[in-house]
């Protein structure tokens, strides 16, 4: 399993989260809840892809829920707490991020 920085708890999600959170599908919102219990203990399965957006260091990352589903959270350096940010298709959750982020990259692409 993938080495996953320590998160003690999850705080309020923002308005947009909740927003995406309450169009999902029942399935998509299981692996939501089983993906923050793997994050808690620290046990990213391979499969779910988790990784840190590296020009925000090690404060967002990103898991996969399925196929097409991300969840991107920010996460606090120092007492591992984490606020979910976007949860939806793969595009969107990267749309979602901070501007300084996606224009980091489209430019590696």
């Amino acid at each position: 399993m993938p080495a996953v920085p320590p998160i003690k708890e999850f705080r309020e999600p923002t308005p947009r989260f909740r927003k995406s959170y309450r169009k999902l599908d029942p399935e998509i919102r299981d692996e939501f809840e089983k993906v923050v219990d793997e994050l808690i203990a620290g046990e990213v399965p391979r499969g779910r892809r988790y990784k840190h957006l590296s020009s925000y260091g090690e404060q967002i990352g990103v898991v996969r829920l399925n196929r097409s589903y991300r969840f991107a959270f920010l996460r606090h350096p120092e007492d591992g707490t984490a606020w979910p940010i976007a949860i939806g298709p793969h595009d969107e959750v990267y749309e979602a991020l901070p501007r300084r982020q996606r224009r980091r990259l489209r430019q590696r692409n």
